[in-house]
């Protein structure tokens, strides 16, 4: 049963009520859902990746998925992907245990992984040299 019918408010007030928590759950638990990433937490990440795939040198997969959704009021094309329905994006990167370390979620749907990863704060952070990312090392044969 849709929550406006239960609760006998308005969608659109339910639909504020609902972005209003997720982004006071984040600001609140995000420090202790998503540690903040240690060089060594890194090297264990690379090392993961080198024995459970033979993949040297990963800090982790990079990848977004659309999330289907209704079409907001007056957004026009903006959230229409190329899967003919509408969508926010979910970009992820996680570690060899499939835990996530990095998420960000509500781009458009129109909008390729590649651009989402663009305008990151993880591109932003790669870019700066904040992310306590190990120094490369060589690949053994």
């Amino acid at each position: 049963m849709d929550l406006h019918y239960s609760f006998r408010i308005a969608s659109t007030t339910i639909g504020k009520i609902v972005r209003d928590v997720c982004r006071n759950i984040w600001i609140h638990m995000k420090d202790m859902c998503m540690e903040q990433l240690t060089e060594d937490k890194w090297k264990d990440i690379i090392n993961g990746f080198k024995k459970t795939a033979k993949f040297p040198n990963c800090l982790g997969p990079v990848d977004g998925k659309h999330i289907k959704i209704i079409q907001p009021a007056q957004s026009g094309s903006a959230y229409y992907n190329y899967k003919n329905y509408f969508s926010i994006i979910l970009l992820a990167v996680c570690d060899n245990n499939y835990m996530f370390t990095f998420v960000d979620i509500g781009s458009y749907g129109r909008h390729a992984d590649s651009t989402i990863f663009e305008e990151s704060c993880l591109y932003k952070m790669l870019q700066e040299k904040k992310l306590n990312i190990p120094p490369p090392s060589t690949i053994s044969r």
